[in-house]
């Protein structure tokens, strides 16, 4: 009894709702109506039997004898499953509001036969709960649940069902769950109460919130939504930043309805969306070959723009600029021929500086080389000591938390008249920066790229007036710890290396 009270103490400053687990007690050691006087919020009774996904250890009859007597102790809700709703109700009145809800463990079900059998006259709510492999499958298990006669939850299982979390009362559900212990979450996917309210910075989402999210595969790094988030909240704007993971971002596209009015896109799909139906690509973005941003148009479709080549092209003007030099007279070795290294490549060449490319795909990396006349030098092991470059930038995701801490060069590949640029930020102080940092090279890290590029984005989203608003410590969420990663661990790509 006192642990479930303590986990409620932690959740309290952050819900309006606490859903208490009768099933996660040996029965009979909970009482739902002690729970009930001593939570610090308003209770919704959960007992899950195993065939739904729950860990109740007792008979079918003591488990519905339990929520009976817990829809009677003052509860603001109980939820019964679809197949129990029945025998429950023939155990007298329910006082409180009943939660019908259905939990498709197999993945087995339609969804048509999954939302029907919550479809239940004398519930308040429905909730159901299906796994998805793909932000897609998330947000029409959303739209599934936005058009039910009664306010229904939408939970979608796994990672990439990360948004349904979030972004779920937009779609008219009455509430969503998150854990009071991050490390214990009750579902695939599921976020912390903290995490959550994070995110939401104590803002109401409703139909009416417009709808922004990063775009790629995988986003168990991405701080995007912090940073967003933070800026929304800031701002005033009714608006909120989520996760779409996808490995089918044209068929997401195809996903989004109006309420959609801008996305982040990171790798692998930077050079994949440029080419897609409905997209625009404009200024930058057309010259480097690759998107970053998407905003909408009036006409319902998406402008292409490239804020990374934006922030790169200002981040190497400085460069310049600090050394005293023209930029034209300046050298680049490029890591990386993905869409990030295309946006580097642009700026660089916009500037006058020459380039060299180093990257493990030699096709892709000839590409490129050939895209912004610049010249293809072989892998990351032919980058040694004798170079001859001014500036080193990796634009790979080597390093990136949570893979290893490893840089794509040997450190023998820094001086004291090197700078080294890093396009990652999770973790700011990269292997690569170190390596570059102990042989007295300067070092550009990937916040300050990351944060040109996210200013940018917000300016084409809102306009460049709304930002005078940002308070200017803005981003503080990238002073905290990154997001907790995803079951999903982030990797390398060969095909950006």
């Amino acid at each position: 009894m006192e642990a479930v009270l303590a986990l409620c103490a932690r959740a309290e400053p952050h819900c309006a709702l606490l859903e208490l687990r009768l099933d996660a007690a040996a029965p009979g050691v909970l009482d739902p109506a002690e729970l009930v006087r001593r939570a610090p919020r308003p209770v919704l009774f959960t007992c899950r039997p195993p065939r739904e996904g729950g860990r109740w250890r007792g008979s079918e009859e003591a488990r519905l004898d339990l929520l009976a007597r817990a829809a009677r102790s003052g509860a603001a809700w109980v939820d019964v499953e679809w197949d129990a709703v029945d025998p429950f109700l023939a155990r007298g009145p329910v006082p409180t509001r009943l939660l019908v809800s259905r939990h498709d463990v197999s993945g087995a079900l339609s969804w048509d036969e999954l939302f029907a059998s919550v479809r239940r006259p004398e519930a308040s709510a429905g909730k159901v709960a299906a796994r998805v492999g793909d932000a897609r499958e998330a947000l029409e298990l959303l739209a599934r649940a936005e058009a039910e006669p009664r306010p229904t939850v939408a939970v979608a299982l796994g990672f990439a069902g990360a948004v349904s979390r979030l972004v779920g009362p937009c779609y008219g559900a009455p509430h969503v769950y998150a854990a009071a212990d991050p490390e214990r979450p009750a579902a695939p996917g599921q976020l912390g109460c903290e995490r959550l309210a994070g995110l939401l910075w104590g803002r109401r989402l409703g139909p009416q919130t417009r709808l922004y999210a990063v775009v790629g595969r995988p986003l168990a790094h991405s701080r995007s939504p912090d940073v967003h988030n933070e800026a929304f909240a800031a701002l005033g704007v009714d608006a909120v930043y989520a996760w779409l993971e996808t490995a089918a971002p044209e068929a997401l596209l195809e996903a989004l309805d109006a309420r959609w009015r801008g996305l982040s896109v990171t790798s692998p799909h930077k050079e994949t969306l440029l080419r897609a139906a409905g997209v625009r690509p404009e200024e930058e973005a057309a010259a480097v070959g690759a998107v970053n941003t998407l905003v909408r148009a009036p006409d319902g479709g998406w402008r292409g723009r490239n804020t990374d080549a934006l922030a790169a092209r200002r981040l190497l003007a400085a460069v310049a600029a600090r050394r005293s030099a023209a930029a034209e007279r300046l050298r680049l070795g490029l890591l990386g021929c993905g869409g990030a290294a295309r946006a580097v490549a642009w700026a660089a060449r916009s500037l006058g500086m020459s380039v060299r490319v180093y990257a493990r795909n030699a096709g892709r990396a000839r590409r490129l080389a050939e895209d912004f006349g610049a010249a293809y030098a072989g892998g990351h092991d032919a980058l040694g000591a004798e170079h001859g470059c001014d500036v080193l930038c990796n634009a790979t995701p080597v390093g990136m938390s949570p893979g290893p801490a490893l840089s794509p060069v040997a450190a023998e590949a820094f001086g004291a008249g090197v700078v080294a640029y890093d396009l990652v930020y999770a973790p700011r102080r990269t292997r690569f920066l170190a390596d570059a940092a102990a042989r007295g090279a300067e070092v550009v890290d990937g916040v300050e790229h990351f944060v040109l590029q996210a200013r940018a984005q917000l300016e084409l989203w809102l306009g460049r007036a709304r930002l005078g608003a940002l308070p200017a410590g803005w981003p503080a969420a990238l002073a905290t710890a990154p997001a907790s990663r995803s079951p999903l661990e982030a990797t390398e790509r060969a095909d950006a290396l």
